[in-house]
Order: C-alpha cells, then sequence, then structure tokens
C-alpha cells in the first residue's frame, strides 16, 4: 500500500507530460523569426541556346562554328540532350501583425537567397563522307567485298552557367489540425548570372568500313582508324536576372510529440514564374518557367 501514492504520482506525472507532448504549438506566442525554409530543387525555366545560329550568338569569336556545318545533321542516338540543373532556396520567415500573436495560421514575410546550376540543351552534329577504298576477294569462296573510306565528323556543343539571387515573398499560411498546412502568396527575386561557359568540339575520325583488321598471334586485333580533334572554350556573359513568381507550398509536420520532429515540416513548393534576363548573347526577354523545391520548413517555437 506504500507504493501506491509513488504510482499514482508517477503516472499522473506521464500523463501530463504525454499532455504537454501535443500541445499544438499555435497555443504559443511566437517569435519574430518563426521559420526556416531549407528547399532544395530546381528551375526548369532558364536560358538555353536552341538551333545553331543562337549558338553562334553565344560563341560569335568560335572559328569551329564559322565554317558551313549545312551538310551536318542533327545526332541523338544514345546521347542525352534533356537540360539539367540543381539549386537551393534558404529563407526565413518572420511574422507579419500581431505582437502577440499565437496563431501560426497568418501572413509571413520571407527573405533568403537561391542559388541554380544550370546546363543547357547540349547539340552534337554529325556528318559522313564515304568514299571507294578497295575491294576483298575472298580465297575460300570468292566472294567481293567493297571498302570504303568512311569520315565521320562530329561536333558537341555544351553551355553551363549559374545564377545567384535574393529572394524575398510574401506568404499566407494556413496550419490544419494535427500535422498539415498549406501556403501561398508572392515573390520575386534579384540577382547575376555568372560563370558562364560555352565548350565547343569537334572530331573528325578516319576508319576503313568494314574495318580492316589484323590479327596477331595473342588474339589481339587493331582496326585501321583515325581520330583528330579540335576544341574551344568561351565565357558567356555575366548579366542581371530578376523574377516574379508565386509560391504555393504543402508541408507536413513529421511528429506531434518529440519536440525535435514537431519542428520539422517537410515541405513541397513549386512557383510558376516569370523571368527576365540571364544570358544577354541569347536576348530572349520574357520567359515563363516553374520551379519545384522539396525540403524542409523548420518552426523556430520555443
Amino acid at each position: 500500500m506504500t507504493h501506491r501514492p509513488l504510482f499514482v504520482f508517477l503516472l499522473s506525472n506521464l500523463v501530463a507530460s504525454t499532455n504537454a507532448q501535443y500541445e499544438p504549438d499555435t497555443l504559443r506566442p511566437l517569435p519574430l523569426v518563426c521559420d526556416v525554409f531549407v528547399l532544395p530543387g530546381g528551375q526548369a525555366e532558364s536560358m538555353y541556346a536552341i538551333g545553331l545560329d543562337q549558338w553562334r550568338q553565344l560563341a560569335p569569336k568560335s572559328e569551329l562554328l564559322s565554317r558551313d556545318l549545312s551538310d551536318h545533321i542533327f545526332n541523338t542516338d544514345g546521347i542525352q540532350t534533356l537540360t539539367s540543373n540543381t539549386g537551393l532556396a534558404l529563407s526565413i520567415a518572420l511574422r507579419i501583425g500581431g505582437a502577440g500573436r499565437t496563431k501560426r495560421s497568418g501572413a509571413y514575410l520571407r527573405a533568403g537567397f537561391a542559388y541554380h546550376s544550370h546546363q543547357g540543351n547540349d547539340l552534337y552534329l554529325r556528318h559522313e563522307t564515304r568514299t571507294a577504298f578497295d575491294t576483298l576477294t575472298s580465297a575460300q569462296t570468292g566472294q567481293v567485298t567493297l571498302v570504303d573510306s568512311l569520315t565521320i565528323s562530329r561536333y558537341a556543343l555544351n553551355h553551363t552557367y549559374r545564377q545567384v539571387a535574393l529572394d524575398a515573398s510574401v506568404i499566407w499560411l494556413k496550419e490544419y489540425p494535427k500535422r498539415w498546412s498549406l501556403y501561398g502568396g508572392a515573390g520575386a527575386q534579384l540577382g547575376m548570372a555568372i560563370g558562364g561557359l560555352v565548350n565547343i568540339s569537334h572530331t573528325v575520325e578516319r576508319r576503313t568500313d568494314p574495318s580492316l583488321v589484323a590479327s596477331s598471334g595473342s588474339g589481339l586485333s587493331h582496326s585501321n582508324s583515325d581520330i583528330s580533334r579540335e576544341t574551344e572554350q568561351f565565357r558567356s556573359k555575366d548579366d542581371l536576372c530578376f523574377a516574379l513568381y508565386v509560391p504555393l507550398g504543402v508541408s507536413y509536420r513529421l511528429g506531434r510529440q518529440r519536440a525535435f520532429w514537431r519542428a520539422m515540416n517537410l515541405t513541397y513548393e513549386i512557383r510558376p514564374a516569370l523571368a527576365f534576363g540571364g544570358v544577354p548573347e541569347l536576348s530572349a526577354g520574357a520567359r515563363v518557367g516553374l520551379g519545384q523545391y522539396l525540403g524542409l520548413r523548420v518552426d523556430l517555437v520555443k
């Protein structure tokens, strides 16, 4: 009987602590800086050269592209030509209005920066030239095989650049019971496109077709071919970049009991955008794009 009061005391403390762990954050006063957004992702919109004429605008001093390439065709066989980019949007959210506000639902000012590394559509060109070279006659069957001299000319063009921008937006967040929250708003970015590089390579392969192969006693074979290569690299100009966008996001709280996991919100955000600037050589004007981000929103409620 002497242990019963102690058991009741421990049980009551456990129930009280459990209830406190489930207490929603919205019952506590919000600090001025309420959240930190860490959102890795990518921006589908960017400035990429399309077609040979725009590549010549990117590299006007290129001797390789100054040649007549009308006999070369676009070559995509087995070659990846999709654009790719990686990025990071990092910002803090400050509550707007209501110094003593205790509910998380409301308006916030987000401020931070965005970074993206872009790789554009690579361009590949190819041209083949065949001329009669020789004939081979089989000593056993008498079959005659025509041998051509084959020359293959290939061009590979690549463009990369980076963007660094200040990022600010006003969002309106609605937090629902338990775990979910939604937000939307309006934002803008202002920064620079820097570090642009244009790489151009030209390879010429000369061989016989079918290949003349001489077998050695060790079983190794050596084909009759020769490859020569020319390369060029140019810097594209740095340029101001500006964008207006609409952030649309959804968050899912990872926990409801432990304070650490209760502060972590898995967040997915899309950003329809209207962008300007980036690569001055292309002068494309306003462009519509779409950013996608998947990361964390960290609550800073004490």
